[in-house]
């Protein structure tokens, strides 16, 4: 940038200086002014700056922040040729001035800092398989903060990264340094953590306190309801210290503490000795607002409950671990809350939570049947299908029991939809006709919608009547889609796919099962992804079979990962796939095209399904722009000449190398070339 700055530029460490009062008189030493002090050296230094093209740069603003904004602002108003670049944990907050964010380091920019920190203490150090993946973890667990890395890798001599990850719950031991020539604040990540803390208000430092008991993200109207409707300003002021992360989500903006600022902040949460307290407070916040968000579903068939859950995920986490500890009856109350959670996401989590505290709840109570519920729900997923109905009959005698009619109601339901996924249409009958007089006692719309959806299922599983079975998911669908209800929405289009691929319509069975994947990964619904895909993969197997095959092997892959064997129907659809695609390739090309696609994640799985794309990305997973990047390195080009052949910034070339050393597991320039070479001289002996 200097050429922008003919006449000069100018670096003044803020951070040296104690007093606010000094500023100016430090400036003007800098700039040559004999000593002055006051409104004279002010006037002074606009003089000398006053026709300048020159840049102030004004390093480490924050402790001294008012005055820094008070110099700028008078320099900025007499000198129109100057730029003011200040480094600070929080704005200026003056008038023209503009705010870049600093984001931590990407991974692969930690891991390389992480690596070169590393190896100027230990020069032998290596970061081949499992090494790798320990500096990657240990980074990421480091938020990506150059200095907390750093620290970290100055350990390299004397603890294994392994040793250091283990430590990491005592991070302000690990993570102090011994150079001299680093201002204190900067010789451990304790000192420059409190460096911050002691520039906040007091109001300030007890709501970071309070909003470190969060385990993960939040959004403002969760710590208005924790810590009172007054926080808003304080809440801002933490964003703009940098002390707490404003990130935009689907619902709005949410908010989260890095790891280190959280574990600091809770040391002093330990301190104010209200460690217990809040944690109690957030304990019962999340038990009514689960259980408030799981009612609301079962009477509308809301999807809040679902976008609640998975937003919040890490915080009832935490709840249910504190409760755990503490109050296991509040525990299995949350964990029987959220059953959507578990089935669509987490069932082995889920299962283990409701296992570990089932046993220990002492009361027959709605709560109970609840739980009980959703341990069925698990083990139904996991097609354990005599388990899954012997826990719904549990369930159902609790809540008959004790009253709980819209309990017994949901039970008696899950019975019937068990018995469907098994294919036992006569009993799956029975319990739904009995379903449905329940959930019309109870008198709430959903109920009756979801029997009347498995009563559509029961006859597409059976391939009897699917006339009727058209005509009851259609009525569940336009209701979705009437109330806004997107993932019943998308339950709907799946079950009507696989009617429609009953009836061999096969571009119907595709819109169908394109909608429900669709919709199931807006929810991040693994479970129904895994059908959906299974069902567009057989739509589409007589014109694409080989990707027909890689999706069937993603969804089967998806659905084993997370929740045990497909139901008999879905596994039918993935048999006439093979078979199909055998005839069409031959069975040496399906079973390739079997293993790639077992290998997909989820995300790679729906844009394969979404988006058409037919391949996984190239050898070593580089992108078709990284590969291009790739063979200029073996060319022996720049970054810049890169950029200028491939028209963009420089910038962009700097992160496609970082992206290709981190996924080819490289280290330099060098070995990119020679694996680029080694590439085209295979491609060649091949092509």
């Amino acid at each position: 940038m200097l050429t922008r700055f003919p006449d000069g530029f100018w670096w003044l460490d803020v951070g040296a200086i104690n007093e606010p009062a000094m500023v100016v008189p430090v400036l003007a030493g800098l700039l040559g002014i004999s000593s002055r002090s006051g409104d004279a050296a002010m006037d002074s230094i606009s003089s000398v700056l006053a026709e300048r093209a020159a840049l102030l740069v004004l390093d480490n603003c924050e402790h001294l922040v008012s005055a820094c904004a008070a110099l700028a602002a008078r320099l900025l108003a007499s000198c129109p040729r100057l730029l003011v670049l200040a480094t600070s944990r929080e704005p200026l907050a003056i008038a023209g001035e503009v705010a870049y964010p600093v984001p931590p380091l990407r991974t692969e920019e930690a891991f390389l800092l992480f690596v070169a920190r590393a190896r100027a203490r230990q020069p032998r150090f290596e970061t081949v398989g499992r090494a790798r993946e320990e500096v990657e973890a240990l980074c990421q667990r480091l938020d990506g903060l150059p200095l907390a890395i750093e620290l970290a890798a100055a350990r390299a001599g004397t603890l294994s990264t392994r040793e250091m990850l283990a430590r990491l719950e005592r991070r302000f031991e690990l993570l102090t340094g011994s150079l001299r020539d680093v201002p204190a604040r900067q010789r451990s990540l304790q000192a420059t953590v409190e460096w911050s803390y002691r520039l906040l208000p007091d109001a300030e430092r007890r709501l970071l306190n309070r909003v470190a008991a969060f385990a993960g993200s939040f959004d403002l109207a969760t710590i208005e309801q924790l810590e009172g409707y007054g926080v808003l300003d304080g809440i801002s002021n933490l964003v703009d210290r940098s002390m707490l992360v404003a990130e935009m989500a689907a619902g709005g903006t949410r908010y989260r503490l890095l790891e280190t600022i959280r574990a600091y902040a809770l040391e002093r949460l330990a301190d104010e000795g209200a460690v217990a307290e809040t944690r109690d407070r957030h304990l019962r916040h999340w038990v009514a607002t689960a259980e408030a968000a799981y009612d609301e579903r079962s009477a509308t068939g809301s999807d809040r409950v679902l976008r609640i859950l998975g937003e919040n995920i890490d915080n009832l986490r935490g709840a249910l671990e504190h409760a755990q500890a503490t109050d296991p009856r509040l525990g299995l109350r949350l964990a029987g809350a959220m059953r959507d959670e578990w089935a669509r996401r987490r069932p082995v989590e889920g299962q283990a939570w409701l296992n570990r505290l089932l046993p220990v709840y002492p009361d027959r109570d709605r709560h109970l049947g609840r739980a009980l519920l959703a341990l069925g729900h698990i083990a139904m997923l996991q097609q354990e299908n005599s388990e899954a109905l012997t826990t719904f009959n549990r369930s159902r005698e609790v809540c008959a029991q004790v009253g709980d009619l819209a309990g017994e109601a949901w039970a008696t339901y899950y019975l019937g939809l068990t018995e469907t996924l098994a294919g036992h249409a006569e009993e799956a009958q029975r319990h739904l006709d009995r379903a449905l007089e329940l959930h019309t006692l109870v008198g709430t719309p959903f109920g009756p919608q979801q029997v009347r959806a498995t009563m559509g299922q029961l006859l597409v599983v059976s391939d009897t009547r699917l006339d009727d079975a058209r005509r009851l998911l259609e009525e569940v669908l336009a209701a979705a889609n009437r109330l806004g209800n997107r993932w019943n929405a998308a339950n709907a289009h799946r079950w009507l796919g696989l009617l429609e691929i009953r009836l061999r319509n096969w571009p119907e069975a595709e819109a169908h099962c394109r909608e429900a994947a669709r919709g199931f990964v807006e929810f991040d619904d693994h479970s129904g992804l895994a059908t959906a895909i299974i069902g567009l993969a057989r739509a589409t197997t007589h014109g694409d079979p080989r990707r027909a095959v890689m999706l069937a092997a993603a969804g089967t892959e998806m659905r084993e990962r997370i929740s045990g064997r497909l139901a008999r129907v879905w596994l039918e659809q993935v048999e006439a796939i093979r078979s199909v695609a055998t005839t069409a390739l031959g069975g040496r090309a399906v079973d390739s095209a079997w293993e790639q696609g077992r290998q997909l994640a989820p995300q790679e799985a729906a844009d394969l399904a979404l988006g058409g794309v037919h391949e996984r990305r190239s050898p070593g997973g580089l992108s078709p722009r990284e590969l291009e990047v790739a063979k200029l390195i073996a060319k022996g080009v720049s970054n810049r000449v890169a950029a200028d052949r491939l028209h963009v910034s420089e910038r962009t070339i700097e992160g496609h190398v970082l992206h290709i050393l981190n996924k080819l597991g490289l280290e330099n320039r060098t070995q990119v070339a020679t694996w680029a070479a080694d590439r085209s001289r295979t491609e060649s002996s091949t092509g």
